[in-house]
């Protein structure tokens, strides 16, 4: 089932603690915007939803130190492979993920800088194969067949105003 899709205006666009990552959002639960929902800018996974009042809403983002999220990186072979991306600091003042525990089992190919991460199928709240960014270094996959990858998040909020929120529609299909 297709997730229904609430545009919200960004009220504020940066976090006043320097340890966190969030936005705040027009949206809230007079919306059916709840906690867990993914929050996108296109087809770019930016964050979920951490607190949800009655007409807004504080979003968790992906570069918040403390997210961590399932993710599929594609190998040159067009293979899908799993791991877990969270905040690994900022380089030039843009905050950078690594992707941990993806593993390169047989013939899947390689993981090159430029590959797209997306998100997995994890988390009903979440839909699968939104973008979350590009692979930007690999860590040496030879050594025990497990890299580490650096990626630089698509999300960019200096660029739109507005965001979606998906809200899934998580009702149980009767057989």
């Amino acid at each position: 089932r297709m997730p229904k899709a609430v545009l919200a205006s960004v009220l504020r666009a940066h976090d006043p603690v320097p340890m966190r990552r969030s936005i705040l959002i027009s949206r809230g639960t007079a919306d059916g915007v709840q906690v867990g929902h993914a929050v996108v800018m296109g087809n770019v996974f930016i964050g979920r939803v951490r607190v949800a009042r009655t007409h807004s809403s504080l979003v968790q983002l992906l570069t918040d130190p403390r997210s961590q999220l399932e993710v599929f990186v594609r190998t040159t072979k067009g293979i899908m492979l799993r791991g877990y991306a969270s905040r690994n600091g900022s380089r030039d003042g843009i905050d950078l993920l690594e992707v941990e525990f993806v593993r390169l089992r047989g013939d899947v190919g390689v993981i090159r800088p430029g590959a797209p991460v997306f998100t997995s199928n994890f988390d009903e709240r979440v839909p699968a194969h939104l973008l979350i960014g590009t692979v930007t270094d690999v860590s040496d996959p030879d050594r025990d067949r497990m890299p580490t990858l650096t990626i630089s998040p698509s999300l960019d909020l200096d660029r739109s105003t507005e965001v979606v929120v998906l809200i899934p529609d998580l009702r149980r299909r009767s057989r």
